[in-house]
């Protein structure tokens, strides 16, 4: 489904009981909406999920121009205010993760829980020095599909990807 929010059409997806707490389950990089496809029959008994693509993921189309961490807190918080989600637990993994730190400052009173899955609060000088590149990679290539190959690698070893 796409709702239109900060400007822009965003695919989300919503699962679990009506009338339970939200549980908003924000993606890492490179991910769709989709990655969360395990977690969904666990909580569905005790949470209405919400799940979404950021621009230029999944369902979600890019948009020109460059995105900041600011854009995808906005992003969120214009999908929230679309569909009338008031507060929400959020889970986010990797950027989602770091996209949640923003919005625990910016928005704290819209939250009912936060939990961080393998994110930075702060950029390391070695990860930092990644993104310029993959950057340069998806503007020309124009897609993320690229950057599977290097980030499965980042993340998997070879054993345990055979």
């Amino acid at each position: 489904m796409l709702a239109r929010a900060n400007g822009i059409d965003i695919n989300y997806r919503i699962d679990g009981r009506e009338g339970a707490p939200w549980l908003t389950f924000i993606t890492g990089i490179a991910n769709d909406l989709t990655m969360w496809d395990g977690q969904i029959a666990p909580l569905e008994k005790d949470f209405r999920i919400l799940r979404y693509d950021f621009r230029g993921h999944g369902g979600t189309p890019a948009v020109a121009g460059d995105y900041t961490p600011g854009m995808l807190i906005a992003d969120l918080v214009g999908l929230w205010d679309a569909l009338g989600i008031e507060k929400s637990h959020v889970t986010g993994l990797g950027l989602g993760g770091s996209i949640m730190h923003g919005l625990a400052l910016q928005h704290p009173g819209r939250l009912l829980s936060l939990a961080f899955c393998c994110c930075r609060a702060s950029m390391a000088p070695d990860f930092a020095a990644m993104w310029p590149k993959f950057i340069e990679v998806v503007k020309a290539h124009g897609s993320l599909e690229p950057m599977v190959e290097p980030t499965l690698g980042r993340w998997f070893t070879p054993e345990f990807r055979s």
